[in-house]
């Protein structure tokens, strides 16, 4: 059915601009104009309901062609309201705010399009002078009431009166190329997410758009003419692509911007107060909490939502298997997903204390919703394994969610992960030894933690020995060809702010490096001094193990430098 707007100005105008004198100095001033051979039937007229919707009609009785020109003043830019003189003619110029194509044109009483500017005749300079007067007089008195729109009644409508407002007026339009059905519909469950659809009957396609108002810049949200239709634009904050987009029933790109087409500009005006009313209060009402009611969700709570909810997705083309889990007892946070058409299995691996909180957020791209989780200072902590085999390391993790409202919860639930584990994050060496270990419990930690280490199928050989001075010590490393390398080092020697670790490929290195990088580690290699390092390099079998050997290696340096 077609949606009518007999009631629009009621709704819109609490008190309606009522005609005052320059109305009538203008209904007087504009008059028929002969020009030549030519005559001009002019007149101007306005509705009884609100004075500012104005009508100009140009009647050519020479070819009998008819132009009207209908505007509402408080579009019309009051300093663009001018007269000019071109040959024996005295011309009223008028052009509306920013150039916005408000103007409806008829002809012949036929709709063409809409114009940012019209004009008509003036008989000579002073009926000009006066025509613009108070032409400029009516600009403004409407200009005040432009902005005292109401909806139903309400200079500031409630959430429920917008939402109600846009669901009743969004409906069915007819166009030159024929119906265009429209409807606005909103979850009752979670109401700042509108479901907005635009059926055209003649091309039997049907287009879908899902959207958060609190996504929305109300400050975009503006309403124009395009090819003869009134257009009401909102788009997204900054732009972003956060519009789930179906064309007929099938997932398509998201978007940034929608558009609402209105019956007219009245309604476009209705339509722009009502969706800035919406997004402006949409934020008090939506909860994005991840548990809705749980106040610092606990770190059980927390993983317990993400292994229920992180689960498959499924795209057009794509389907992805997706699981997350979380191993207190050796802090690792495991993301698998497997790519259906690849039969592929990655796993990431990561401690969640290793992540930056502040990096973690969603994104579009396409038809896909991704989260991503980088490390902290981008390190390639985070370990991947395809099909159970170790591929290396990388510095993020990319998840794929099914809308941008669960993006969203997952997002805060991946955040309050990290923030619980960066503050429980136990180091093995601490949790081994104690608080203050001495030099002798340090040491056996380093030869109990220091040993085999299997890099696909190359396996090293390690061991560790101090010396008679417990500063003095020696690191042996044999690898998969069977060549020794031995090192030898006194503890006092080195820097305990350069005891680092880091991962290259596939592996996980322990570093430490003498005070001012002198060469006071001595290399020996099967058997024969080859020099001295300033450095010396470990291998490690885990991050967590690599984390624990620095902590022991830079207390154990800062024992030795006493």
């Amino acid at each position: 059915m077609k949606r009518t707007t007999v009631l629009l100005v009621a709704l819109l105008f609490g008190s309606p601009v009522l005609a005052q004198p320059a109305w009538n100095t203008l209904s007087q001033a504009v008059q028929d104009v002969q020009i030549k051979d030519d005559m001009y039937e002019q007149s101007f007229s306005y509705t009884s309901d609100n004075a500012c919707l104005l009508t100009f009609t140009v009647l050519d009785t020479d070819d009998g062609e008819e132009t009207t020109y209908k505007v509402n003043a408080a579009d019309l830019n009051e300093h663009k309201i001018r007269f000019d003189t071109r040959s024996r003619e005295v011309v009223i110029e008028v052009e509306t705010r920013g150039d916005k194509e408000l103007v409806q044109v008829f002809e012949d009483g036929e709709a063409e399009d809409f114009s940012d500017n019209f004009q008509f005749y003036a008989v000579d300079i002073e009926n000009a002078r006066a025509i613009v007067k108070a032409f400029k007089e009516v600009v403004q008195n409407c200009g005040e009431q432009s902005k005292e729109i109401l909806i139903y009644g309400k200079a500031n409508p409630t959430f429920e009166d917008a939402l109600g407002f846009l669901t009743a007026e969004v409906g069915e339009i007819e166009t030159s190329d024929g119906a265009i059905n429209q409807t606005l519909a909103y979850d009752l469950s979670l109401p700042t997410i509108i479901t907005y659809e635009q059926e055209d009957a003649n091309e039997g396609e049907v287009n879908s758009y899902v959207a958060n108002m609190v996504d929305f810049n109300e400050q975009s949200v503006s309403f124009d003419t395009k090819r003869g239709q009134v257009l009401v634009t909102l788009e997204t904050i900054g732009g972003r692509d956060l519009i789930q987009t179906l064309e007929n029933g099938e997932a398509d790109d998201y978007e940034h911007e929608l558009q609402i087409i209105a019956t007219d500009i009245e309604q476009g005006r209705a339509l722009e107060k009502a969706l800035k009313a919406l997004i402006t209060q949409a934020e008090q009402r939506y909860d994005n909490s991840f548990l809705p009611g749980v106040n610092n969700p606990s770190l059980d709570q927390t993983v317990s939502y993400l292994t229920s909810q992180v689960g498959n997705v499924a795209l057009e083309k794509e389907t992805y298997e997706q699981s997350v889990n979380y191993d207190a007892a050796t802090q690792q946070f495991s993301y698998t997903i497997i790519e259906a058409s690849e039969g592929e299995e990655v796993t990431f691996l990561v401690n969640p204390a290793d992540i930056n909180p502040r990096t973690i957020d969603f994104d579009t791209k396409g038809s896909e919703v991704l989260i991503e989780l980088k490390t902290e200072a981008e390190r390639d902590l985070v370990q991947e394994l395809e099909d159970d085999v170790v591929d290396g390391f990388t510095d993020e993790i990319v998840m794929q969610a099914p809308s941008v409202d669960e993006a969203r919860r997952w997002v805060g639930a991946l955040r309050q992960l990290v923030t619980l584990a960066q503050a429980n994050q136990q180091n093995l060496f601490v949790a081994s030894v104690g608080s203050n270990p001495t030099p002798g419990t340090t040491l056996q930690f380093l030869r109990d933690n220091i040993g085999t280490v299997d890099e696909g199928d190359d396996r090293y050989e390690q061991s560790f020995t101090p010396g008679s001075d417990q500063c003095l010590l020696t690191y042996t490393l044999i690898d998969d060809e069977g060549e020794e390398k031995v090192f030898e080092w006194n503890m006092a020697d080195m820097n305990p702010r350069l005891v680092t670790f880091d991962t290259k490929g596939e592996r996980i290195i322990v570093t430490l490096k003498t005070t001012a990088q002198r060469d006071l580690v001595r290399e020996i290699e099967q058997g024969e001094v080859e020099g001295y390092e300033n450095e010396v390099e470990l291998l490690a079998n885990t991050i967590e193990e690599a984390r624990a050997l620095v902590s022991a290696f830079k207390n154990l340096a800062e024992s030795c430098k006493k």
